[in-house]
């Protein structure tokens, strides 16, 4: 399983799902997104957890300030350990397979979550 966004399978039928489109889940909320202009403003005013779910090479190279690392060894720790009440932008390289990301942790209780339109590539532009 995997959560990179190159179509791991752990998201990947999530992603799959959602992937260019905002779809129900199941609590009949919409996968919400959020602009990198958005993202910035709630990164300066510490309102939110950023989630990269990139490769561990990629991160290591470079990401948001603060953000966690999300991968196929640390989903499940984090998932039992985070408080879900919190918000959460999740973002990947382009911006489609964190849709997937943000439906992967809503089905799972979090309560506030976000995939980044345009992904880390429109963060660093």
């Amino acid at each position: 399983m995997s959560l990179r966004c190159r179509a791991g399978t752990h998201l990947k039928s999530t992603a799959q799902q959602t992937a260019g489109q905002i779809r129900d889940g199941p609590m009949d909320e919409p996968i919400k997104t959020i602009t990198v202009t958005q993202a910035k403003e709630k990164l300066a005013d510490g309102d939110a957890v950023f989630i990269d779910i990139r490769d561990p090479s990629a991160y290591a190279t470079a990401h948001v300030p603060g953000a966690t690392q999300i991968n196929d060894t640390n989903v499940e720790a984090f998932v039992a350990s985070t408080d879900k009440s919190m918000t959460y932008i999740v973002y990947c390289y382009h911006g489609i397979t964190s849709q997937g990301g943000a439906a992967f942790f809503q089905e799972r209780g979090f309560e506030d979550v976000y995939s980044m339109e345009g992904g880390f590539c429109a963060w660093e532009a």
